[in-house]
């Protein structure tokens, strides 16, 4: 699949942010750290709000400064560096909704401390999805006795 850069750029835009594109390596380390900040993303263990909770929550917590960054190709399982990644100013978060379709993108600030992930097409099987790097929960004893 093509990577959405015209639909992303345009949803950063609209919502009147300025950008700038991240190096590759930059890339790299942000969803690396990413990844080891948020670990199995959809797990049962880590709380989530979804959809327009979702959004509401992550526009609250940002300080105007945040990261976009593309973590996996639509088409794949794992998550992996594609396309570009952008370091951006504004009030308002954007809208990935159209990108979803190529591309699993999140955004979130600089130190990890939230994230929305806009997975694979948000408007079909629901979503954005918010969490906190906190917001792991190990699974109770009772659940774990029932999966025995």
């Amino acid at each position: 699949m093509p990577f959405p850069q015209v639909e992303i750029r345009r949803a950063l835009e609209e919502c009147g942010a300025k950008f700038e594109e991240l190096s590759p390596t930059e890339h790299r380390e942000h969803l690396k750290r990413w990844i080891d900040t948020y670990g199995d993303f959809y797990s049962d263990c880590r709380r989530r709000l979804r959809s327009a909770r979702a959004v509401l929550e992550a526009q609250r917590m940002t300080d105007g400064i945040f990261l976009l960054v593309p973590c996996r190709d639509a088409s794949k399982s794992h998550w992996s560096q594609v396309g570009f990644a952008y370091r951006c100013s504004s009030a308002q978060l954007p809208d990935l909704t159209e990108a979803s379709h190529y591309v699993d993108t999140f955004i979130g600030p600089l130190d990890f401390s939230w994230t929305l992930l806009y997975g694979h097409e948000v408007d079909v099987f629901g979503g954005p999805d918010f969490s906190c790097a906190d917001w792991n929960v190990p699974p109770s004893i009772e659940r774990e006795r029932k999966r025995q």
